[in-house]
């Protein structure tokens, strides 16, 4: 178990100076396509802060990247589905985290054995996506990568901004089945 270290937040640091800004912008109604450079100014400062706490967060707490993919997948083993219309297939893929994908039960022994998946450990590497300015990925051991585009979800500036996270990199293991139709 890591020692606690009091830490200064980046991230608090950046809230005064860039969302007192965002709040300004709101009141005099401007929209996001009106503000010049919007990238350097409040996207690449706050994806650098934010990294720079994810990156103490992690020197603090080791399970830090199995706890950032558990909030992000879910407390559940789930399967994903994906339909793929122009090769008339469908194909599932089984996130078995937990363990609890594909178990016998009283009335149905088990059909196939579906792997635990390997949960991330450490974190390999953080930084922009290759030629991004809005984009962040996060590379972990066991497979595990995260893409993290930081956006407005809205025309009118607020002083509000969100990540569309996707996982781009999986564990080598994670099987699936394909189907046709």
């Amino acid at each position: 178990m890591r020692k606690r270290r009091a830490f200064t937040c980046s991230v608090t640091r950046c809230r005064n100076h860039f969302f007192d800004e965002l709040d300004e912008l709101k009141s005099k109604k401007v929209r996001w396509a009106e503000i010049d450079k919007k990238d350097e100014k409040f996207y690449i400062p706050l994806l650098k802060a934010f990294v720079e706490e994810l990156s103490s967060l992690n020197t603090l707490y080791s399970d830090v990247p199995e706890k950032l993919l558990n909030y992000l997948l879910g407390r559940n083993d789930f399967y994903k589905v994906i339909k793929h219309t122009k090769e008339k297939t469908t194909e599932v893929k089984p996130f078995n985290i937990y363990g609890t994908l594909g178990l016998s039960t009283k009335v149905q022994k088990e059909i196939y054995k579906i792997t635990r998946l390997k949960m991330p450990t450490e974190i390999l590497k953080m930084d922009f996506k290759k030629n991004s300015t809005n984009t962040v990925q996060i590379i972990c051991d066991n497979g595990w990568t995260l893409s993290l585009r930081i956006h407005n979800a809205s025309e009118w500036v607020e002083p509000s901004l969100k990540f569309d996270i996707q996982l781009v990199g999986v564990p080598h293991n994670l099987g699936s089945r394909i189907e046709s139709w």
